[in-house]
């Protein structure tokens, strides 16, 4: 993934301070893999199935969604109010990192272009 374009949105300051873009890159990407996160946003820890859950499983799916909503509510967070209406209707922190991902891109293609 393109995470260079993910940071430059949502730190906010894509072209304004390029040092600002790398701090917050490895912030964000240290917080990540600190808590263990990444699987979240890349898709490598999906989430448990909900139906027929034991006690146990349902624990595991409960924990799941509180801890990918909360990346959902940072990644809104970090955005402008302009790209979180492009992005709101994601229901999980990866659909909305993915979201970030095509529209930065077309944006960099666009501007590659001018």
């Amino acid at each position: 993934m393109a995470t260079e374009v993910v940071v430059s949105c949502l730190c906010g300051c894509a072209g304004d301070n390029i040092d600002g873009v790398v701090a917050f890159a490895a912030v964000f990407n240290a917080l990540l893999f600190g808590y263990n996160l990444m699987g979240y946003i890349d898709g490598s820890q999906s989430c448990p199935p909900k139906l027929g859950m034991s006690n146990h499983n349902s624990a595991f799916y409960t924990f799941w969604m509180r801890q990918d909503q909360l990346l959902l509510h940072a990644i809104l967070a970090f955005v402008s109010d302009f790209v979180t209406t492009l992005i709101a209707s994601a229901k999980a922190s990866q659909e909305a990192w993915d979201k970030l991902n095509k529209l930065y891109a077309k944006l960099q293609t666009t501007l590659a272009h001018e």
